[in-house]
């Protein structure tokens, strides 16, 4: 979560809603040589896949925030056909 938080930190304004979070969803997954893993994600809602010794399955990822606190951009300034 670290990683994420730094990311978001150093992202340009430009890709922030005045609250400071991402108007986009960032996703990081992990392994160790032990086998343990985990995914983490901005917004929730993220699953990942896992197979393992328990079988094949998706499992969801920690997030920062809310999916209702993910804000919707403003119009970029690209038309779009009807």
């Amino acid at each position: 979560m670290k990683v994420m938080e730094r990311v978001i930190a150093m992202t340009e304004k430009r890709l922030l809603a005045d609250n400071g979070k991402p108007f986009f969803q960032l996703q990081y997954y992990a392994v160790n040589k032990k086998g343990e893993y985990a995914g983490a994600c901005c917004y929730e809602g993220s699953k990942f896949a896992v197979a393992d010794a328990n079988g094949a399955r998706l499992e969801e990822c920690a997030y920062m925030y809310k999916k209702s606190e993910q804000p919707t951009p403003a119009l970029s300034g690209v038309m779009i056909k009807p």
